[in-house]
């Protein structure tokens, strides 16, 4: 009896695959990238970097609805070739703002993305 029983014990030991192996396990990587100290530290150097540029913009921008203000005040006083000018000179001042606008948005977003890389780079040894 004790003999049928050993090796009825060393047939399903033998047959009995490693169940851990198979499961799959999951990473929530956005979780990782939000909460690790990496992550928070990149997160911190680019939100204060995207607020330092705006704000800077945003300085410009109120300079030249000043300066728009005062062209438009002008308007009666100045000649019409002198006030075209003017306009046509603030006009290129607002696409070079928009034009930083959009550099230092862009800027921001492939800072984004190499953080994320280089951190996702920097897990992948973990991960495996």
């Amino acid at each position: 009896m004790k003999i049928k029983f050993l090796i009825l014990i060393t047939f399903f030991l033998f047959l009995q695959k490693n169940v851990y192996a198979e499961l799959p396990y999951y990473l929530d990587f956005r979780l990782i990238l939000n909460e690790s100290n990496a992550g928070k530290n990149a997160q911190v150097k680019l939100k204060k970097e995207l607020s330092d540029g705006m704000n800077s913009l945003t300085k410009r921008e109120k300079t030249l609805q000043d300066e728009e203000k005062k062209i438009i005040e002008q308007k009666k006083i100045i000649s019409a070739d002198e006030y075209k000018k003017k306009v046509i000179e603030l006009r290129t001042k607002v696409s070079s703002l928009q034009k930083d606008r959009s550099k230092l948005l862009e800027n921001i977003q492939k800072k984004r993305a190499k953080a994320r890389n280089e951190l996702l780079k920097n897990l992948n040894p973990l991960i495996s």
